[in-house]
């Protein structure tokens, strides 16, 4: 079965409510594993998060391209705003 496929599956099984309290778990998992985990629990619960966003990009059928590009535009905005200041004197 494909990634994809394995995604719709999980989703379509346990519902939108059950993933979208899994998905808020799993975030809570992987900034507590930042704070004080080992690197391994650190890439483990990140893969768990990012598991969890692709489960929603299919099920919403978000565009993978559109997605990528404005996630690139997002870094690139926020790059400028260093650059030019933005962030200065604000609580990053």
């Amino acid at each position: 079965m494909s990634l994809d496929k394995s995604y719709m599956k999980i989703f379509n099984t346990f519902g939108e409510k059950t993933q979208i309290m899994k998905l808020r778990e799993e975030v809570e998992e992987f900034i507590a594993a930042i704070e004080s985990g080992t690197k391994k629990e650190q890439t483990e619960e990140c893969a768990d998060v990012m598991n969890m966003i692709n489960q929603f990009a299919y099920a919403y059928k978000l565009n993978k391209q559109d997605t990528l590009c404005i996630m690139t535009e997002k870094v690139y905005r926020t790059l400028n705003r260093i650059d030019n200041g933005y962030y200065e004197g604000k609580d990053k």
